[in-house]
């Protein structure tokens, strides 16, 4: 077993390679551009290049590699300035979006840490956001003794997302804190989940799941979390697919209007009467306005706590008044540390 993980900076290849590739071809076309000046025809000097051409192909190669190393470079000292480093990357499962970003502070005794699950959100579409948006958080998380699973899911516009995916990756996510406890300095028991604007209703979804029928998307739990704290959240999905939230936000991620699909809403709306949800809200909030993070909301008003002067995205910042809220909501796990 691994006592501890220090968080690393994972390289985005998709981007560096786009990046590089982009780099290559403009050099590329540089290159051409000399030799045809020059009168020389590309052909024949890729058979039988010159010592001009192999000049100029070293020049070219030397100056791509100290771009990469450059970029890189730079990307890590702005990531770390930031705090935004990231955590190890993990999968999941099988589909392309089931990973998670995996942060474990150094090992603190025989105990494991508790650990904080967390939901990006984005009107479950992969137009609006992804879990990156989430990494600052989850260092500041991290750096308050919490082990944490920033964790990507299949969203709208993908193969893979929407219904009845988009739940089945979150209960995945869950679930697999079972197995990331064998590998890792995690008390599986000590569970929670942060989860902001859609990723804030999955969170209270989570918080649900024991009250899902035997063939419902997610249904038969492995894990449930001690705490939930919903930050801004979707909470009435059926205002919100009357009022059209987020262009239609709904009725895309359930394939439906609730007249049309009312058991997909009935399977979504689980959680909101759970006592171990906590909800923040943003005074400012226009992206989620608090009609539609309480309407649907069942709980008490102890459990729902506002933030003047913070709006939407606030909410995720990794300090000041939001983190300091979300730090007190999740004292639970804090006194049973101490």
């Amino acid at each position: 077993m691994n006592d501890s993980k220090s968080p690393s900076t994972a390289t985005d290849w998709p981007k560096l390679s786009e990046s590089l590739a982009s780099e290559c071809w403009s050099r590329g076309k540089k290159f051409r551009s000399v030799v045809q000046l020059a009168g020389v025809s590309v052909g024949p000097i890729a058979l039988y290049p010159s010592p001009f051409t192999r000049g100029l192909l070293a020049v070219c190669g030397i100056g791509v590699v100290l771009f990469v190393l450059g970029w890189t470079t730079s990307e890590h000292e702005e990531a770390t300035r930031t705090g935004e480093v990231r955590g190890e990357l993990v999968v999941y499962g099988s589909a392309p979006g089931e990973f998670g970003e995996l942060w474990i502070p150094a090992a603190n005794g025989a105990d494991g840490h508790p650990i904080i699950v967390v939901i990006h959100g984005g009107f479950w579409s992969r137009r609006a956001a992804d879990y990156s948006i989430m990494s600052g958080l989850s260092h500041a998380l991290f750096e308050s003794g919490f082990a944490v699973w920033n964790i990507e899911y299949g969203r709208v516009g993908e193969v893979q997302g929407g219904w009845p995916h988009t739940l089945e990756h979150i209960a995945h996510a869950v679930d697999h804190v079972d197995t990331l406890a064998k590998d890792y300095a995690i008390d599986a028991s000590r569970l929670g989940v942060v989860g902001h604007s859609a990723g804030g209703q999955l969170a209270i979804w989570s918080a649900g799941r024991g009250d899902l029928e035997f063939d419902d998307p997610g249904s038969n739990p492995g894990l449930i979390p001690s705490v939930v704290v919903a930050l801004a959240p979707i909470s009435d999905i059926e205002r919100a697919d009357r009022e059209g939230l987020g262009d239609d936000a709904v009725r895309k991620l359930l394939g439906g209007h609730l007249d049309a699909v009312p058991d997909r809403y009935r399977v979504l709306g689980v959680g909101r009467a759970s006592p171990q949800v906590q909800i923040i809200l943003a005074a400012d909030d226009s992206t989620v306005p608090e009609r539609f993070a309480l309407g649907g909301f069942e709980g008490e008003p102890e459990q729902v706590r506002r933030l003047d002067g913070l709006d939407h995205f606030d909410l995720i910042a990794p300090s000041g008044d939001a983190m300091t809220a979300i730090l007190d909501a999740l004292h639970i796990f804090q006194s049973e540390r101490e």
